[in-house]
């Protein structure tokens, strides 16, 4: 089927490019988002973790889980480490 009309390109960016400056929150500024889609029993274990370390968001349970990927391979750990470890 074909279109009649042509729609403008998007403009596109490049790989590992932050999020749009004007749209995002400063905290934001430079960071990336990396995801990945799981079955819903994933969210209930890290929810289950953070019933045990309830200053621990989410954001710092997968740095901790990405840090220690990160040492299984012997690459720098560059995952943020949150302020205060609950540990």
């Amino acid at each position: 089927m074909k279109k009649d009309s042509v729609q403008p390109a998007k403009a596109k960016r490049k790989r590992g490019e932050g999020a749009n400056p004007a749209t995002s929150a400063p905290s934001r500024a430079g960071a990336v988002n990396v995801t990945a889609y799981f079955d819903s029993s994933v969210r209930s274990s890290l929810h289950l973790i953070q019933a045990k370390r309830p200053r621990a968001t989410v954001r710092d349970l997968l740095a901790e889980a990405l840090n220690l990927l990160f040492a299984k391979y012997d690459v720098p750990q560059t995952a943020p480490k949150p302020d205060d470890d609950n540990s």
